[in-house]
């Protein structure tokens, strides 16, 4: 094996307006690999493509202290993703302050663990493939609890009925119908539905849901579930900030 220069304290981070010192440094590789690879793609694709690999040639620079390309082993790639999941003040320091999403996080590791084979097939790492034994987090699946459709039908028409015959604004009739649909479309435990805040709901998705052993995910939500969820805001909870549920006192629902 050959020996590698000493890296390099405070070295500057990468970017792909630097020119790369030799066909050893990283981002020689990343140049070719974004010719090779990259380059014709949609340009959302490129543009996604490009955030992750400027971001993690950034901290590999930073945290190694050298461009050259040997130095990216699976600790620096498990590094990398833990330093992504990590809240600010993240160090190295990076512009988005807040932890990345887990989905994400995936999205960025499939596109290193894409751009590691693609240096592979050309020239093998001197510690061996540097995306070895780094796995991907965690997200919540809804698990399916075996409902007929009849089952369901009957559910929801008892759900419409009860929606109806709660007259008064202090029973919050959209909300309870919100958690019920909810926890029949994602499966999200009780204490997951009561512990959501208003901010963790954004688009199509419920951003980082905590669940058992603390494994935090995105879960989708469909078209039915955030009709549910719109109406209830609209028209009983409000845009504030704090819990998503709220009781009819403005506090947070038990589980």
């Amino acid at each position: 094996a050959k020996y590698l220069a000493t890296p390099q304290a405070g070295m500057v981070a990468l970017d792909f307006v630097t020119e790369p010192k030799g066909d050893d440094s990283i981002l020689f590789w990343a140049k070719r690999y974004w010719e090779a690879e990259v380059d014709g793609s949609p340009e959302g694709t490129q543009r996604a493509k490009r955030a992750d690999l400027q971001l993690f040639l950034s901290y590999f620079s930073t945290v190694v202290g050298s461009d050259h390309v040997d130095y990216w082993t699976p600790s620096v790639s498990k590094g990398f993703c833990s330093w992504l999941d990590k809240p600010a003040p993240a160090k190295p320091s990076r512009s988005h302050q807040e932890r990345y999403a887990p989905s994400s996080i995936n999205r960025m590791l499939a596109t290193i663990r894409h751009f590691a084979k693609y240096i592979e097939s050309s020239r093998r790492f001197e510690a061996g493939p540097p995306m070895k034994n780094v796995k991907d987090l965690d997200l919540l699946t809804p698990v399916w609890k075996g409902l007929s459709e009849l089952e369901l039908m009957r559910l929801r028409a008892a759900l419409d009925q009860v929606t109806q015959l709660a007259g008064r604004k202090q029973q919050m009739p959209l909300r309870n119908r919100a958690v019920f649909i909810l926890g029949l479309d994602t499966a999200l435990r009780a204490f997951e539905i009561a512990t959501l805040n208003y901010d963790q709901y954004q688009g199509k998705y419920l951003k980082r849901v905590k669940g058992k052993a603390s494994i935090y995910a995105d879960v989708y939500l469909s078209a039915d579930a955030r009709r549910e969820l719109d109406q209830y805001i609209t028209q009983e909870r409000g845009t504030q900030p704090g819990t998503l549920f709220v009781t009819n006192r403005g506090g947070r629902m038990s589980r």
